[in-house]
């Protein structure tokens, strides 16, 4: 393993800015630019200036490595108890293999900043960590679903002259919208019954939906948290966004919600550059508007140039379901705990659970 150094900047020099003080050959560093600090230090749940936002691995005065954390809360039963989350790890390609993303991620799992630690959108580095036996980690792996929305990226892969690219692509686009008559039928019932309005102002009883859905454990998602998802995204690209949607019946009453957001992809192999649009977070408070027709209503909303929409679910008849609608299985979706104290056994159950795609920095990422 590589002796490198872990040098940790606090929230609190992180405010004051200048906290770098090493040669950043590579360009880690860069990466915390003034809208990721932005995005960062306005999270509700980092409100605490001592803890550790920033983690560097130096080597000989060079940073070799990256890894950024932050607070958030754990809904446990009754209590809500503070946690720590982390991502954006990079480790520069001339040191891979050295044993620093190892380290790093070492550090993440065994330090006493929080008495629990809680990550997703896994990459396959951390996920070897993550499970080994000594860590004692908990990993849920929850099915992911995908639903082409444009055929673009598909044509392009083939490699074939851009005017047969966009031929073939109008010829494809037609297709699934004839494939998708029976989804525009569910979808004229569903707004017969409901009416959809998209908000820049998060309302009280979305977290309300959010935290008393039954579960014993939940990250927590409060009003505060939903506008700073909605508000921020690490990126700051003006094609990267966030979208909340209420929902209310006929009689103005709020029965439930949804927050999407919309990303760029760039230089994904031979697809090249798409966007797609991921359901990270839902409720209902009505027991005639599912989990489906919010997937639904969320496919509806996405840019017309989107490639597919993403969405997760753990119920086998979910599943079912949405391959009715068009959805397909695509790879998992990843959530990973560690109860460093050993409070709570049974949150290692994944039914407990309130699950959710908009986990950790799921949503600004």
């Amino acid at each position: 393993m590589s002796e490198v150094d872990i040098k940790l900047i606090s929230y609190d020099k992180l405010s004051q800015g200048n906290w770098l003080t090493d040669n950043d050959r590579y360009g880690l560093a860069a990466f915390v630019d003034d809208n990721v600090s932005r995005t960062f230090l306005n999270s509700p749940f980092n409100r605490q200036p001592e803890k550790t936002a920033i983690m560097l691995a130096v080597d000989r005065g060079d940073v070799v490595g990256r890894h950024l954390l932050y607070g958030t809360q754990i809904k446990a039963g009754d209590q809500v108890i503070n946690a720590q989350s982390s991502g954006s790890t990079e480790v520069d390609s001339s040191q891979r293999g050295k044993g620093i993303g190892s380290k790093i991620n070492r550090y993440t799992l065994t330090n006493d900043e929080y008495p629990v630690y809680i990550c997703s959108l896994l990459s396959p580095a951390c996920l070897s960590i993550m499970s080994k036996p000594e860590y004692g980690c908990t990993i849920f792996d929850i099915p992911q679903y995908v639903k082409i929305v444009n055929a673009a990226p598909i044509m392009k892969r083939l490699g074939i002259p851009s005017f047969l690219q966009k031929a073939l692509t109008a010829v494809a686009n037609g297709i699934l919208t004839v494939i998708n008559l029976p989804n525009r039928f569910k979808l004229k019932k569903i707004y017969a019954r409901y009416r959809l309005s998209e908000l820049k102002e998060i309302p009280i009883w979305a977290e309300k939906m959010c935290l008393e859905d039954g579960h014993k454990y939940a990250e927590v998602h409060n009003r505060e948290w939903l506008q700073w998802c909605l508000n921020y995204n690490l990126s700051g690209k003006p094609e990267d966004s966030q979208h909340f949607y209420a929902i209310y019946d006929k009689s103005d009453n709020p029965v439930g919600f949804f927050l999407t957001k919309v990303r760029l992809l760039e230089n994904v192999g031979r697809l090249g550059s798409f966007r797609h649009g991921v359901l990270c977070e839902w409720g209902s408070v009505d027991s005639q508007l599912t989990e489906i027709d919010i997937n639904l209503l969320a496919w509806n909303t996405y840019p017309s140039d989107c490639y597919h929409a993403t969405t997760i679910s753990e119920d086998s008849e979910i599943e079912r379901r949405l391959k009715r609608l068009g959805f397909m299985r695509h790879g998992s979706h990843q959530i990973g705990f560690r109860d460093k104290l050993g409070q709570f056994p049974d949150m290692a159950v994944q039914s407990n659970w309130r699950i959710r795609f908009g986990c950790c920095n799921s949503v600004i990422y």
